[in-house]
């Protein structure tokens, strides 16, 4: 008990399912040929600190810097359910922070033997098929631009727009590698037809419906909260209500665990469903189909810059210095304005207001639902 040695295991090994984001600067070799080492550094230290960060701030974990090549893996030492999305964020995030055209990356998804540990030790942190793969991938990765294997596709094809590119092949590789290039995110998740009918949730599902027609009798507001495990079939049961619901107004946002504007994004989104605005739209737009809304909604100029000097920032909208952090506007006031322009566009018709991940709320965010839903005077409304 003196020796000051380590009382955990040097190292632990366990099997994963991990995504490794591979990044790599274009060209480097080539201007590093004769530079100055100074130089060499001048160049390198930017990117390593742009990839850091943008492995981090989607809860990935930096592996390891070679040479001009960054390597980031999501799902170890922490895991998340939805790894590759983090993963493929983070590298558009990554794509975005640098000079055009000077990272190419790549994205796989797969199994990878994982050991935790401090300090020097023989061998990889991770290694598997899955890091030599987007080693690979990388290489044949355009100037500029992102692309993911064929188990990430099956993870974020619902989430992101992609293209085929033409397989090819990989050195040590016994079949061609199929890849596709990431375009950008989708305007909105699209639900296909459900594979079959909704088995096991009849008691919730006529309980949610039992709280909608009360809150339509009584004319009244009313909230719940839906909380079982990951996978279980929340989001199927909001769908099979939706379907059971004629002549409402269904508005629905979700929170998220990373990327900007995570405080009040569920109100955002729930605002631009109200306002018509798809997500990827222009700003000019979606500055338009807000302001139309906002017209609609209050006759009085004084009112209507009120609400949009609220509203704007919580979209991304605002124009002047100070509008652009929505969280320096107190909760109370950016939930009244909400409310408002909520209240009107679900005017003549019962609403419901679904909210996914809940669990990943900040608390601003708790409050200022709890304050939409006292200030929310628009007739019936159910918040799931």
């Amino acid at each position: 008990m003196a020796c000051g040695a380590s009382l955990e295991p040097a190292q632990a090994e366990e099997r994963r399912v991990v995504t490794v984001l591979f990044a790599d600067l274009v060209g480097f070799t080539e201007r590093s040929d004769e530079a100055d080492p100074e130089d060499v550094r001048r160049t390198l230290i930017p990117f390593h600190t742009a990839a850091k960060a943008a492995i981090e701030r989607f809860g990935g974990t930096l592996d390891k810097f070679i040479g001009d090549a960054a390597m980031g893996v999501f799902g170890a030492p922490v895991a998340h359910e939805d790894d590759p999305e983090r993963a493929v964020r983070a590298a558009l995030d990554l794509l975005s922070t640098v000079a055009a055209g000077s990272v190419r990356v790549a994205v796989n998804t797969g199994d990878a033997v994982v050991t935790a540990g401090r300090g020097p030790q023989v061998g990889e942190a991770v290694a598997g098929d899955v890091v030599n793969t987007a080693s690979r991938v990388q290489a044949v990765a355009p100037s500029g631009g992102l692309v993911i294997g064929e188990e990430t596709l099956r993870a974020v094809r619902d989430r992101f727009k992609v293209e085929t590119l033409p397989a090819f092949v990989a050195k040590g590789k016994a079949v061609p590698v199929r890849v596709w290039r990431v375009l950008g995110e989708r305007e909105e998740r699209e639900g296909g037809p459900e594979p079959m009918r909704l088995v096991g949730r009849i008691e919730e599902l006529a309980l949610l419906r039992e709280l909608f027609d009360r809150t339509v009798s009584e004319r009244t507001g009313a909230s719940v909260s839906v909380v079982a495990p990951p996978g279980v079939g929340k989001t199927r049961l909001l769908r099979e209500l939706h379907r059971s619901l004629e002549g409402v107004t269904w508005l629905a946002g979700a929170c998220a665990p990373y990327g900007e504007d995570v405080t009040f994004r569920a109100l955002a989104d729930l605002v631009r469903a109200a306002s018509g605005i798809r997500r990827g739209a222009d700003l000019p737009s979606a500055g338009g189909r807000l302001r139309a809304l906002v017209e609609r909604a209050e006759p009085s100029d004084t009112e209507r810059a009120w609400l949009l000097a609220r509203l704007e920032p919580l979209l991304g909208l605002g124009t002047d210095a100070g509008d652009g952090d929505p969280a320096s506007i107190p909760a109370g006031e950016t939930a009244a304005a909400c409310a408002r322009i909520l209240a009107h566009a679900a005017a003549g018709a019962p609403a419901v207001i679904a909210i996914e991940d809940i669990h990943w709320a900040e608390p601003a965010l708790l409050d200022a639902i709890g304050h939409l839903i006292e200030a929310f005077s628009g007739g019936p409304m159910l918040v799931i």
